[in-house]
C-alpha cells in the first residue's frame, strides 16, 4: 500500500514539474501584468525566476528527471509485491508494468499537465511559483554545476548545431511542378519560390548579430536609454545584466513613449518593470516555426542563443516579414 501512495505522490510531482515548465515559459508580458494586478507575491517570484530562464529550466529538468526515475523504481517494487501475491509470470508482469508506467507517466505526468498549464498559465504559475522558488534556491548549486558542465562539454567537443537540414521535399516538389507549367503567372511562381526559401531558413540566417546591436545594462539611467534609442533608431533595445551574454529582456520604444517615461522620470533607472520578455531560441530554430511561436505567445522579439549558450543576436517579427516579402 505504501508503494502505491508513493507512486501517486511522485506522479503528482511529475505533473507539477512538467506543467511548471510550460506555464512559466508561456508567460508573456500581458500575463505578468495580470499577475501583478491580482497576485503581487506570485508576480515577484515569477519575475525573479524568469530573470534567469536557463537556470529555471535546468532546475525543472533536474527535478523532473529525479521524480521520473523514482517512479520507475517504485513501480518495480509494486510489481515485485504483485508477483509475490499472485504468483504470476515474472517476465509478463515486468512487461505489463513497463507499459502501464509509460502510459500513466505520459498521460498524467506529461501530456495532461502541459495542456492545462498552456491553457491556464496564470493560474498554474500562481500555484507553482512558491514551491518552485523554494526548490530553485535549494538546488541552485546543482543547477549551476549542470550549466557549467553543459557549457564545458559544448566547448571541449565543439558541438556543432548548424548541420544542413533536409529541405521540405513535398513543398519543393510542388514548386518545381508549378514552375514547369507555362500557364502559371510569374507572380505566383515568384511567391512560391520565396515560400520555399523561407521554409528552409534558420534563425542564424536572418538575425541581427550582436555586433550590430546596441544593448544597455539594467539599472542604467533612462536618459542613457533615450539617447540610445535616438542614436540607433531601433524599435527595441536589449537589456543585459552583468554580461552581454545574459540578456534578461528588451524594452520597446513604443512602451517608453506610451508611459511618457522620458518627461516624467528622467532621473530614474532602467528597471524590470519596463522590460518585456523575449523568446529564447537556438540558432538552428526554423524561422517558420519561430514565427508561429511568436504569434502563439504574442511575443514580437526573439533572442538567439549560440551553441555555447552566448548571445548571438536578435530577431523581431518585422525582420521575419521583411525577409518573406522582400
Amino acid at each position: 500500500m505504501k508503494y502505491f501512495v508513493t507512486f501517486i505522490l511522485l506522479l503528482l510531482l511529475s505533473a507539477f514539474f512538467s506543467g511548471s515548465e510550460v506555464a512559466f515559459f508561456t508567460l508573456n508580458q500581458n500575463h505578468l501584468k495580470q499577475i501583478a494586478e491580482r497576485f503581487k507575491i506570485t508576480h515577484k517570484i515569477s519575475t525573479y525566476l524568469l530573470k534567469y530562464p536557463s537556470k529555471l529550466l535546468v532546475t525543472i529538468l533536474i527535478c523532473n528527471t529525479i521524480v521520473n526515475v523514482s517512479i520507475a523504481i517504485v513501480a518495480v517494487y509494486i510489481t515485485i509485491d504483485i508477483i509475490k501475491l499472485t504468483s504470476s509470470n515474472e517476465l509478463l508482469s515486468v512487461f505489463v508494468e513497463i507499459i502501464l508506467v509509460t502510459i500513466l507517466l505520459l498521460l498524467f505526468g506529461e501530456i495532461t499537465p502541459k495542456i492545462i498549464a498552456r491553457k491556464f498559465p496564470i493560474h498554474f504559475s500562481r500555484f507553482a511559483a512558491l514551491p518552485l522558488f523554494i526548490i530553485y534556491l535549494l538546488i541552485l548549486p546543482i543547477s549551476q554545476l549542470f550549466e557549467y558542465l553543459t557549457s564545458s562539454i559544448n566547448f571541449i567537443f565543439k558541438i556543432k548545431t548548424n548541420e544542413i537540414k533536409a529541405p521540405d521535399l513535398e513543398l519543393k516538389y510542388v514548386i518545381d511542378l508549378i514552375h514547369s507549367k507555362s500557364n502559371i503567372d510569374t507572380h505566383t511562381k515568384s511567391f512560391l519560390k520565396r515560400l520555399n526559401e523561407f521554409s528552409n531558413l534558420n534563425a542564424k540566417d536572418i538575425l541581427t548579430p550582436r555586433v550590430k546591436l546596441k544593448a544597455i545594462e539594467i539599472n542604467s539611467s533612462i536618459e542613457s536609454l533615450r539617447l540610445l534609442f535616438n542614436k540607433t533608431k531601433a524599435k527595441y533595445i536589449p537589456i543585459y545584466e552583468n554580461s552581454l551574454d545574459n540578456i534578461i529582456g528588451v524594452i520597446p520604444l513604443k512602451n517608453i513613449l506610451k508611459t511618457n517615461v522620458y518627461s516624467k522620470h528622467v532621473a530614474s533607472k532602467v528597471n524590470y518593470e519596463l522590460l518585456e520578455k523575449p523568446l529564447y531560441v537556438p540558432e538552428t530554430k526554423r524561422v517558420k516555426d519561430l514565427l508561429l511561436e511568436m504569434q502563439k505567445s504574442s511575443v514580437l522579439v526573439a533572442v538567439v542563443i549560440d551553441e555555447h549558450g552566448g548571445f548571438a543576436g536578435m530577431i523581431t517579427e518585422d525582420d521575419i516579414f521583411k525577409i518573406f516579402y522582400s
